[in-house]
């Protein structure tokens, strides 16, 4: 198909440090896109200005978003700037009647669904945060507060390493706290300590454990087998229970860059679904917006 001829919408994926800009066509591939640093003051003012310039001239059926952070009703906000500005699907009508806002999970779980949408699924991603959706009966579940999101999976048995991820919720030992790349080093640190386990090897980025179990550092090896390895397996055993889903579909750096030691592990997951990684990459919020859009927008 001439891509000039089929139909096109724009999308954004704003994070707390970017924003991504694209026109997509209704076949999920990208056109056009260009990036941004996700405005610190007055950030909807600003978007928006930069939306008019970006979709000036194209002939467009609507606007989707994909944002870091819960959207309910039309509505999200920026909980990583100053004063948590709200953004919504009303800001953007001007552009068009037809405008939806998604969570950025949300968005990519949306994106694999499309892909095979006969099965029930849970999108889990690991980077800087943990975070997920699920898709359940071909519909897809809207988290409506913080503490019923993936990332935020209490783990029990874990209370002597005391960690918190700082969501609002002000509890402990959720899964983001241990086992995102924020918090990784963290849970590291206080593994050696609780354990009794002092060492030369003092990492200081995420990536720098799992190269170091790959060139043999026992101690290294040691905290992804019985530490990360646990916790992810505890997390993953709940959301298994939870949402009984037929895949799981992982994404995110920590996950795609280091797949036989999370694979490694799982494997001893009792009714372990299918379990593959997102072949998307960074643009699988993009396009799963765009595609939101498309199949269920006005």
């Amino acid at each position: 198909m001439n891509p000039n001829l089929s139909r096109k919408c724009f999308a954004a994926d704003i994070g707390a440090t970017n924003c991504r800009f694209a026109i997509v066509d209704e076949n999920g591939r990208i056109l056009r896109t260009e990036r941004m640093k996700t405005p610190q003051k007055n950030p909807v003012k600003i978007i928006k200005d930069h939306i008019r310039d970006f979709v000036d001239g194209e002939k467009l059926e609507g606007l989707a978003f994909s944002i870091a952070g819960p959207a309910v009703n039309g509505i999200s906000f920026f909980t990583n700037l100053p004063g948590q500005p709200k953004i919504c699907e009303d800001d953007f009508k001007k552009f068009s009647p037809n405008v939806v806002l998604l969570n950025d999970a949300a968005a990519a779980t949306y994106c694999e669904h499309c892909k095979d949408p006969q099965k029930d699924l849970v999108f889990i991603t690991m980077s800087s945060g943990v975070g997920g959706a699920v898709i359940k009966s071909g519909k897809l579940i809207n988290f409506k507060h913080i503490s019923e999101e993936i990332g935020h999976t209490p783990i029990e048995n874990e209370s002597k390493y005391e960690t918190r991820c700082g969501c609002e919720s002000e509890k402990y030992n959720h899964w983001e706290a241990f086992c995102s790349g924020t918090h990784l080093i963290e849970f590291f640190n206080k593994w050696k300590e609780v354990e009794d386990k002092p060492s030369d090897f003092n990492p200081q980025k995420p990536a720098e454990i799992f190269a170091e179990a790959k060139n043999g550092n026992k101690q290294a090896q040691k905290f992804l087998r019985e530490a990360f390895g646990r916790v992810n397996n505890a997390a993953i055993q709940k959301v298994i229970e939870r949402f009984t889903p037929e895949k799981i579909v992982f994404g995110g750096a920590v996950a795609i860059n280091n797949k036989e030691e999370l694979l490694a592990e799982l494997k001893s997951i009792k009714n372990l679904p299918e379990v593959i990684f997102t072949k998307y990459g960074d643009d699988i919020s993009l396009i799963g917006a765009a595609k939101y859009l498309f199949q269920t927008g006005s």
